[in-house]
């Protein structure tokens, strides 16, 4: 083999691997985005997880309440809230 033959081939072997080297560096750009998109959407799952929590603690104490309240008083507070109702329908 000639020296020029191998610089030849040292050249398409450098050529090869800085493809390969440019798809891989491709590969992690584009998985880096990915992984920033499941990021957001975590975050975003974990924020409407605490709203709902903090709901449904609002809705138990909201029942507690009820349910501690004197029935006498329950009633009467049902009656406002129908008649607070039939106004707003007219």
């Amino acid at each position: 083999m000639t020296f020029f033959s191998i610089l030849w081939k040292i050249e398409v072997l450098d050529a090869n691997y800085r493809c390969q080297l440019w798809e891989k560096d491709t590969e992690i750009r584009e998985m880096k985005d990915q992984i920033k998109e499941l990021v957001g959407l975590l975050r975003q799952s974990e924020i409407k997880r605490k709203e709902a929590e903090k709901e449904l603690r609002v809705r138990e104490q909201a029942i507690a309440t009820t349910l501690a309240t004197p029935i006498s008083v329950r009633s009467y507070l049902l009656k406002i809230h129908a008649k607070k109702q039939l106004r707003f329908k007219r």
